[in-house]
């Protein structure tokens, strides 16, 4: 985890860019599947081991197919 972060420091600029472009290409990445995430938030976002956003989805539960959580959308052809 950043350094900054642990110590309670506000981050640089350019960090919080970084991040907010990564996440943003995650959710592209997601939309080009053909899938809604219909939970984004701070608390789905992760940082790897080299300070790069992972965007999580929500854990599975029931009444949804197992591929699919709860805050994940599939946009079939048409809808």
């Amino acid at each position: 985890m950043c350094a900054q972060a642990q110590k309670g420091k506000g981050l640089p600029e350019p960090l919080i860019w970084k991040f907010m472009i990564q996440a943003l290409l995650g959710l592209q990445h997601i939309h080009s599947k053909k899938i809604i995430h219909r939970d984004m938030k701070a608390l789905n976002l992760f940082l790897d081991a080299n300070d790069n956003i992972k965007v999580c989805r929500p854990q599975c539960s029931g009444g949804l197919p197992s591929h699919l959580a709860p805050g994940l959308l599939w946009l079939e052809a048409g809808h």
